[in-house]
């Protein structure tokens, strides 16, 4: 394959299209032609990226917005459906323009761009998976821009935004346990028993443990929790369980 370079002298600053073709000639002096091809042209950068680039970060281009309505903190990743995450008009913004936002290590793209999304904010939006996949501190939140002919803007500056998993509260203390097996004793039934004393760091809305096999109890947040023995202790709970599954 041979490979040969056209001077940008040779190609209209405003052209949008390039036919392009070849001739050969052979050692007789007969000449052939090729079929022509037609080449899109766009000689702007989206985001008009710097010349040379920054020299802290060259994959940076500060002449880009960081992304905005990203939040400081997800306290709960689960309750999140998603987020539409906002990027502010850039330099050159074109019709085929595809936007690529990452989430940390995932990226959500969004386009190519059409004439109705010309000279505005873009909103692109992340789904509720990608940021539950992604608990984290300190995550980055960014975006670059590729446009019709693959011409690169380079990265945005980053937002950062902590995402708490699902179930992140400290897991609940049960008092009388060793290795986490709950002591038991056997009842008048002849059944197993099993009475703990359950406390938590921070009350939650709801607090759910088991009264009997696979029946599940469930109290309002509050300071004592009523036995079904109808005795009442300070952040407690009693509860039966077969011998075979002492845990609660």
């Amino acid at each position: 394959m041979l490979a040969l370079t056209v001077d940008l002298f040779y190609i209209a600053a405003d052209a949008t299209k390039a036919h392009v073709h070849y001739h050969v000639r052979d050692a007789c002096g007969n000449e052939r032609i090729s079929q022509p091809l037609s080449v899109p042209v766009k000689l702007t950068l989206p985001g008009n990226p710097p010349e040379p680039p920054d020299g802290n970060d060259p994959s940076l281009n500060p002449g880009l917005t960081p992304p905005y309505n990203v939040p400081g903190i997800i306290t709960d990743a689960s309750t999140v459906c998603e987020l539409s995450i906002g990027i502010t008009q850039y330099a050159n913004q074109s019709v085929g323009d595809v936007i690529s936002v990452y989430w940390a290590d995932t990226v959500v793209q969004h386009g190519p761009l059409v004439a109705d999304d010309l000279n505005s904010d873009i909103l692109v939006t992340v789904p509720g998976s990608v940021i539950a996949a992604h608990p984290g501190t300190d995550l980055a939140v960014r975006y670059s821009i590729r446009d019709k002919v693959q011409n690169y803007s380079r990265y945005s500056p980053s937002v950062l935004t902590t995402v708490e998993a699902r179930g992140s509260l400290p897991e609940p203390a049960v008092e009388g346990t060793l290795n986490g097996d709950l002591s038991s004793t056997t009842s008048q039934m002849g059944r197993s028993r099993c009475e703990s004393i359950v406390t938590w760091t921070l009350v939650p809305p709801t607090i759910s443990f088991c009264t009997g096999p696979d029946t599940p109890f469930t109290v309002p947040p509050r300071i004592s929790v009523p036995r079904p023995s109808s005795k009442a202790a300070t952040a407690s709970s009693t509860s039966r369980c077969p011998r075979t599954s002492p845990r609660c």
